[in-house]
Order: structure tokens, then C-alpha cells, then sequence
């Protein structure tokens, strides 16, 4: 799975930052799977450590989301303005798209009773 966010997201990235020079592609195309790769391998981890935290409360669910969210789109923000990408909006559009439906899912998963 860590392959493959490396893959698609820095592909995307890539792609999407072209027309501005191959240098500029790459390192943002770079950046951005290596950033998804990380992302992928612990992120579960962390929605799972902050479920413990926050879990009993009644909206604990959604606040698990919107931490780990928001902390995606924090370190996207800055890791595309760090490495000089120019297009960061559509870079990371559909990325944080995918992490934001991802961290909600499973927060509210967690959440489910035992069956």
C-alpha cells in the first residue's frame, strides 16, 4: 500500500506540475510520494493512538478525523511550499480528498461496535 501511495500521488504530482520543468516535477513529484508514503505507513497508527485518546468522548470520532485531516493538510501545505511547487492546489487536491475520506472512514469505524 505504501508503494502504491508513493506511485500514484508522486505520479500525480508529476504530472500535474509539468509544464513548469522536470526539475520542478521531479522534486515535487518526489516529495509529494514520499510524503504519501509516510503518510500511509503510519497514519493509521496515529488515527488509532488518537482514537485511545479521544474515543469516549461523545464526538470522538470526528474529532479524530478532523486532527489527523487537518495534520495532513499542514504538512502537505508546507512540505509543497518548502520544495517551491508551483501548483500546490491541484497537487494536493485530491490527495487531501482521499486522506481527509480516509481518516473520517476509519475514525468512524473505530468507533462501531464489536459484531
Amino acid at each position: 500500500m505504501t508503494l502504491l501511495a508513493f506511485s500514484m500521488w508522486g505520479g500525480w504530482t508529476a504530472y500535474i506540475n509539468h509544464n513548469h520543468g522536470l526539475t520542478t516535477s521531479l522534486i515535487s513529484g518526489s516529495a509529494q510520494g514520499i510524503q504519501s508514503a509516510i503518510s500511509t505507513f503510519f497514519g493509521t497508527v496515529f488515527i488509532e493512538w488518537l482514537y485511545k485518546r479521544f474515543g469516549h468522548l461523545k464526538a470522538g470520532a470526528f474529532i479524530v478525523g478532523t486532527i489527523t485531516s487537518a495534520n495532513s493538510l499542514l504538512i502537505m501545505l508546507l512540505l509543497h511550499y518548502i520544495v517551491g511547487t508551483p501548483e500546490i492546489l491541484l497537487t494536493i487536491a485530491p490527495v487531501i480528498t482521499m486522506a481527509t475520506l480516509y481518516c473520517y472512514s476509519y475514525a468512524f469505524s473505530l468507533s462501531q461496535p464489536d459484531t
